[in-house]
């Protein structure tokens, strides 16, 4: 709790979200944009863009935003994967 309220104190952020790895702070980074968009915007507006056989981490999500069916074809991630733009 006092990491997470120098980081308040020291930032412009009014809350903080610890994660273990870099794989759930890219998943967690994913839901929160995806997020914001639908509320935002609606759900048409709530697709992400990612870079074609980029890696973003092994969870369910980060693997399907990479675009490498390789990582994700057995796993029923079209979901993740559909919603997303790959450059």
């Amino acid at each position: 709790m006092r990491l997470a309220k120098q980081l308040i104190d020291a930032t412009f952020a009014d809350r903080i979200f610890f994660c273990n790895s870099g794989a759930e702070a890219n998943e967690a980074a994913l839901k929160l944009a995806r997020k914001y968009a639908h509320d935002r915007f609606g759900s048409e507006k709530s697709g992400i863009v990612a870079f074609k056989n980029a890696f973003h981490g092994r969870t369910l999500f980060t693997v399907s935003a990479g675009g490498q069916p390789a990582y994700s074809q057995d796993f029923c991630a079209a979901a993740a994967a559909d919603s997303a733009r790959h450059l």
